[in-house]
């Protein structure tokens, strides 16, 4: 298949380059930069055509969907704490650019549309685990953000009639994410910290938990996801479905690294989730697929 992947030189869209094309498909890269590196794509630069555009450029976009199968949009400002210190531009980008990019997409006739959304849009709801039918209440623009991505998603593929699915990533973690942003993963933050041997600071009490998945396993997903037959769900969790504290990820994180770090607490962030891990049934029936990357393990990629 003739593959676009948006935020293609990301962390997660470069290692799904990767894979796509080990599997076989011709890929089809479109990222602005501004997160995206090329250094992400040195192993594969030769084998991508590399559009470097915006996703709030609509005729870019439509021009890059021509001929295209299927697109995985993955291009986003992810990031809840950017999203509340400055809601109105990534509202354009999460929100307005994900409706450029279905209707793009369904104009130039591509039959599947793979978007990357987020536990993001759960919450704090107390339900657990959380389930694709799960009420959303999110607690950020950016989950509300993903939430509009999912409607525009299911609302125009009903009118284009291409399908649409949308694969909530839990937090997802593995080489590549750049651990000087502020708004990277607390796994790449600690381990960027250990390293240096400095102290790893928690917000909070460190019981607030999280579901981790490893980058490899969120590519290998996308792939599934474009490849799958019959249309699967439009919505479908992409976790492991195992809860980790804070703690225990500063804990492990600390004894892995050779110097090992002071673990510190600090107050605790404003609308932060106190508890969340994935049910993760419709992922193994639609995808026969299970993470493969235990934790303690994919922790040593980024030590």
């Amino acid at each position: 298949m003739d593959i676009l992947v948006t935020g293609g030189a990301g962390f997660i869209g470069s290692h799904t380059c990767e894979c796509l094309l080990r599997a076989g498909h011709k890929v089809r890269v479109f990222d602005n930069m501004s997160t995206g590196k090329l250094s992400n794509l040195k192993e594969v630069r030769a084998d991508v055509d590399l559009r470097e555009a915006d996703i709030r450029d609509y005729e870019s976009l439509a021009d890059s969907c021509r001929g295209m199968d299927a697109v995985i949009h993955l291009a986003a400002v992810s990031s809840v704490e950017k999203s509340l210190a400055e809601p109105r531009s990534t509202q354009h980008i999460n929100a307005g650019g994900t409706l450029n990019m279905i209707q793009a997409a369904g104009r130039q006739d591509v039959r599947r549309i793979v978007f990357s959304s987020s536990a993001a849009v759960y919450g704090n709801h107390p339900e657990l685990p959380k389930r694709e039918n799960s009420p959303t209440q999110p607690l950020s623009p950016y989950g509300w953000q993903k939430v509009t991505g999912e409607f525009y998603g299911s609302f125009f593929c009903r009118i284009y009639r291409n399908e649409f699915t949308a694969l909530r990533y839990f937090n997802v973690y593995g080489p590549r994410q750049d651990p000087s942003s502020p708004y990277s993963g607390v796994l790449s933050i600690f381990a960027d910290k250990s390293l240096r041997g400095e102290p790893l600071i928690i917000q909070g009490d460190g019981l607030q938990t999280r579901d981790f998945i490893h980058v490899l396993d969120i590519a290998e997903v996308n792939l599934r996801a474009v490849e799958a037959g019959p249309t699967p769900p439009n919505i479908l969790n992409i976790a492991t479905g195992i809860e980790t504290s804070i703690n225990h990820v500063a804990e492990m994180i600390s004894t892995a690294a050779a110097q090992g770090s002071e673990i510190r607490h600090a107050a605790a962030r404003d609308n932060d989730i106190h508890r969340s891990f994935a049910g993760i049934d419709l992922m193994k029936t639609y995808f026969d697929y299970t993470a493969t990357i235990e934790m303690n393990k994919g922790v040593l990629d980024l030590l």
